[in-house]
Protein backbone atom coordinates (compact mmCIF):
# COMPACT_ATOMS: atom_id res chain seq x y z
CA UNK A 1 0.00 0.00 0.00
CA UNK A 2 2.72 2.17 0.89
CA UNK A 3 4.50 1.78 -2.10
CA UNK A 4 1.22 2.17 -4.49
CA UNK A 5 0.69 5.56 -2.40
CA UNK A 6 4.76 6.63 -3.69
CA UNK A 7 4.31 5.44 -6.99
CA UNK A 8 1.16 7.65 -7.33
CA UNK A 9 2.56 10.58 -5.49
CA UNK A 10 6.17 10.24 -7.92
CA UNK A 11 3.46 10.18 -10.63
CA UNK A 12 1.51 13.18 -9.65
CA UNK A 13 4.62 15.27 -8.94
CA UNK A 14 6.07 13.96 -12.70
CA UNK A 15 2.61 15.63 -14.12
CA UNK A 16 2.86 18.57 -11.80
CA UNK A 17 6.22 19.38 -13.57
CA UNK A 18 4.94 18.82 -16.77
CA UNK A 19 2.35 20.85 -17.22
CA UNK A 20 3.58 23.89 -15.34
CA UNK A 21 7.17 24.44 -16.30
CA UNK A 22 7.17 28.16 -17.02
CA UNK A 23 8.48 29.41 -20.19
CA UNK A 24 11.81 31.15 -19.27
CA UNK A 25 12.39 27.71 -16.95
CA UNK A 26 11.81 25.99 -20.70
CA UNK A 27 13.87 28.78 -22.47
CA UNK A 28 16.70 27.85 -19.62
CA UNK A 29 16.28 23.98 -20.40
CA UNK A 30 16.45 24.30 -23.90
CA UNK A 31 19.75 27.17 -23.74
CA UNK A 32 21.38 24.47 -21.36
CA UNK A 33 20.76 21.07 -23.33
CA UNK A 34 22.24 23.26 -26.28
CA UNK A 35 25.43 24.28 -24.16
CA UNK A 36 25.46 20.85 -23.08
CA UNK A 37 26.00 19.97 -26.87
CA UNK A 38 28.35 22.32 -27.82
CA UNK A 39 30.62 21.42 -25.14
CA UNK A 40 30.29 17.82 -26.67
CA UNK A 41 30.86 18.58 -29.93
CA UNK A 42 33.64 20.87 -28.65
CA UNK A 43 35.62 18.30 -26.98
CA UNK A 44 35.20 15.99 -29.42
CA UNK A 45 37.03 18.03 -31.89
CA UNK A 46 39.83 18.70 -29.56
CA UNK A 47 39.92 15.00 -29.09
CA UNK A 48 40.53 14.68 -32.90
CA UNK A 49 43.12 17.43 -33.17
CA UNK A 50 45.40 16.00 -30.92
CA UNK A 51 45.03 12.63 -31.94
CA UNK A 52 45.50 13.90 -35.88
CA UNK A 53 48.76 16.07 -34.09
CA UNK A 54 49.90 13.08 -32.50
CA UNK A 55 49.05 11.08 -35.89
CA UNK A 56 51.56 13.59 -37.77
CA UNK A 57 54.35 14.01 -35.02
CA UNK A 58 54.63 9.98 -35.51
CA UNK A 59 54.73 10.03 -39.49
CA UNK A 60 57.27 13.03 -39.46
CA UNK A 61 59.18 10.97 -36.45
CA UNK A 62 59.29 8.19 -38.79
CA UNK A 63 59.87 9.72 -41.70
CA UNK A 64 63.35 11.15 -40.08
CA UNK A 65 64.69 7.95 -38.85
CA UNK A 66 63.73 6.72 -42.92
CA UNK A 67 66.01 9.31 -43.75
CA UNK A 68 68.41 9.01 -41.43
CA UNK A 69 68.63 5.13 -42.40
CA UNK A 70 69.58 6.37 -46.37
Amino acid sequence: NKKYFQNTKNKFKKNIKNTKIKPLKKKILKIKKKNKKLTKKRSKNLKNKTYKKNQKSKKSKSNSIKKSRL
